[in-house]
């Protein structure tokens, strides 16, 4: 499944996709997966918006985050 990834700052509007998009990747992660590398401010709220190369392909998939803090997802 080729994914795509999009990373928000406080708010995803999906009327104007653009505002507020700090970061997106499609394949620097490898067999067609995204990879975002960034520094992130630890009292906002950031949105990541996960999507695939065809309209019709869902699946399952893992999210993974790694740094010097906790992170916490919710599900929304």
């Amino acid at each position: 499944m080729d994914t795509y990834g999009y990373i928000y700052k406080n708010s995803f509007n999906p009327a104007a996709p653009s505002v507020n998009l700090i970061s997106y990747n499609d394949d620097a992660g490898g067999n067609d997966q995204f990879l975002l590398n960034l520094y992130i401010d630890t009292v906002a709220k950031y949105i990541l918006v996960v999507t695939t190369n065809r309209i019709s392909v869902m699946g399952k998939f893992s999210i993974i985050a790694t740094g010097q803090g906790s992170v916490s997802f919710i599900v929304g």
